[in-house]
């Protein structure tokens, strides 16, 4: 398990308490009444809401078309032509 403050909120419960936080349609209240259920403080569970936000804007932002750099320089030092005899065996 990873190594959290709130040892007493599962990975699941974590997830479980960003959707929530994140649902457009919430109910006003909710955040305080999930932060009674849970044993939390309302600035955490915004805090949370925040960082999923973060990291899924991260990850659907516009990316460059191609290769990354690593992986094209990786691919450099492949030569196709003697890996395919390699494996043909000879």
């Amino acid at each position: 398990m990873a190594d959290y403050q709130l040892t007493h909120l599962e990975l699941s419960t974590r997830i479980n308490l960003a959707m929530k936080m994140l649902n457009p349609e919430r109910e006003w209240g909710e955040a305080s009444a999930l932060a009674k259920e849970y044993g939390v403080s309302r600035k955490f569970l915004y805090e949370l809401q925040d960082q999923v936000w973060s990291a899924i804007e991260q990850t659907l932002l516009p990316k460059p078309a191609g290769r990354k750099s690593e992986e094209l320089s990786a691919c450099k030092s492949i030569n196709p032509q003697n890996d395919l005899l390699r494996f043909a065996g000879r």
